[in-house]
């Protein structure tokens, strides 16, 4: 299987605060999880699977002009922000063999949990509203330029995409959206299974 990686260590580097001297042995965990855990969740695994083939064919994506804009302009701003919010503690505190540390330096002080909590938020606000216009865009473009994006999976272990763009921090019941595979209602898409050999219309 493909294991492209969406965004490399120049472009975070250049079009994000984080400084140059940053260890790249801290930063690529970060960019994979972001990878996996939410520009998976967004396009779902078709369209994922795709372009990471398409990417370990074409590196540059010169071929797949499409692709290259999704992954431009849509994907790897939203990448970034989120490997900033999720870089913020992995940089602030060390996981030793002792315990968990708190970095510091001769000529810096590090800055105190809440006021890293506030980064963290403010980054994660700006990450979502790229998230928001990378799901618009799949929407706007799936039927004619990613129609994988729309694509069916054969059992519980495929990811639909996901179209929600914002996180709550107050429950809300969507049970009435999901299925019984606990899969969000997908507008504009086709109807996923509900079990095996079965579809619902909701």
């Amino acid at each position: 299987m493909a294991k492209a990686i969406f965004l490399s260590e120049e472009v975070l580097k250049a079009s994000s605060v984080l400084n140059e001297n940053i260890d790249m042995k801290l930063l690529t965990p970060i960019i994979k999880k972001v990878q996996e855990l939410r520009i998976l969740e967004l396009m779902g695994t078709a369209l994922y699977n795709d372009m990471m083939d398409k990417i370990d064919a074409d590196p540059t994506l010169a071929s797949y002009p499409d692709y290259k804009t999704l992954l431009v302009d849509y994907i790897q701003p939203c990448m970034i922000q989120y490997c900033v919010c999720d870089s913020t503690p992995e940089l602030l505190f060390k996981f030793m063999n002792v315990g968990l540390n708190k970095k510091s330096t001769a000529n810096t002080q590090a800055v105190s949990y809440d006021e890293a909590l506030k980064m963290i938020e403010r980054y994660q606000a700006d990450a979502e509203i790229y998230q928001s216009r990378l799901v618009k865009y799949l929407i706007a473009k799936a039927p004619t330029l990613f129609p994988l994006y729309y694509a069916t999976g054969t059992d519980i272990s495929y990811i639909y995409p996901k179209r929600s763009s914002y996180t709550s921090p107050i429950y809300l019941d969507g049970s009435q959206n999901r299925n019984t595979w606990g899969l969000q209602r997908m507008q504009g898409g086709p109807t996923f299974p509900n079990n095996f050999g079965e579809c619902c219309d909701w």
